[in-house]
């Protein structure tokens, strides 16, 4: 995003005006050392798990590291041994205010963003939603 273009984006503004398309994502049957070299060669904390395209949850960077702590095998591990699959979700013409409140009281991280019909449109990270409502407050 650039910084010209970010103090024209209001907190009001629905979150696909800051959402990133397309998501990096994996299968569920991607073993660690795919969920770990996608994170890093996308420089991204967290990765959409799917199936036809369809969300079945997250692996963050948290969620690789706490699988490595407790002795997750790199080859053996999955995607699917990895994911949080309680999601919290939003959808494209959510305000971004009311993304950055869910996301808060959820102490999550990463939101997907569904359309109505539940089919993946991008994803959303606490940074989108920081830089946006600081900017806000910076011009007041």
């Amino acid at each position: 995003m650039l910084r010209r273009t970010l103090s024209l984006i209001r907190p009001g503004d629905p979150v696909e005006t800051i959402m990133h398309s397309p998501v990096a994502t994996v299968a569920e049957d991607a073993s660690l050392r795919e969920v770990v070299e996608s994170l890093a060669g996308n420089g991204i904390g967290a990765l959409a798990v799917v199936r036809h395209d369809r969300v079945l949850g997250i692996v963050s960077e948290r969620d690789v590291v706490g699988h490595l702590a407790t002795g997750a095998d790199l080859e053996t591990a999955t995607a699917a041994d990895l994911m949080s699959t309680e999601l919290l979700t939003v959808h494209p013409d959510e305000p971004i205010v009311r993304a950055a409140q869910r996301v808060s009281a959820a102490e999550v991280r990463h939101l997907p963003v569904l359309d109505h019909s539940g089919r993946l449109q991008g994803f959303l990270s606490v940074r989108d939603l920081l830089v946006v409502l600081l900017s806000a407050v910076a011009e007041r």
